[in-house]
């Protein structure tokens, strides 16, 4: 299995030892950065995009999965998921959706979300008080 994984930006080493397990369970992992270092990972399975803007990190992506023939797309940074959504879609490879992606990094979105699932929430900061749920949502929807 053939991975691209993708961070918009380097984080020093942060994410060298995830990427190395990954690689034990013998995925060939291939990284793209949008901004980093030239040595971050071996050469042959490593590109430098030179920006964090997304139609740049997309853009390279498609060019190297033309090469390549990636199966996957995946990231270890909680603020590449709108990237990593995007890229996967944009090479019809599986993801998750890119409103997903878009919700899950947006707290008034994803509290919206929830309310749209009858999903209880605090009302407010640290509050212990709960959300009702929406009206008609079976009593499993709560949680």
């Amino acid at each position: 299995m053939k991975l691209l994984t993708i961070e918009t930006q380097q984080y020093l080493s942060y994410y060298i030892s995830r990427y190395q397990q990954v690689e034990a369970f013998g995925v060939d992992l291939y990284v793209l950065n949008g901004e980093g270092t030239h040595d971050f990972w071996p050469s042959e399975r490593y590109r430098l995009v030179g920006s964090k803007k997304i139609d740049d990190i997309v853009a390279q992506a498609r060019r190297w999965h033309a090469e390549e023939q990636f199966d996957g797309v995946i990231t270890f940074s909680e603020s590449a998921v709108v990237t990593v959504a995007v890229v996967a879609e944009a090479l019809g490879l599986p993801g998750i959706p890119v409103e997903a992606a878009v919700r899950s990094r947006n707290k008034y979105l994803m509290r919206r979300a929830y309310e749209e699932g009858a999903y209880r929430f605090p009302v407010t900061g640290w509050s212990s008080r709960w959300a009702r749920p929406s009206p008609g949502a079976p009593s499993s929807a709560t949680r």
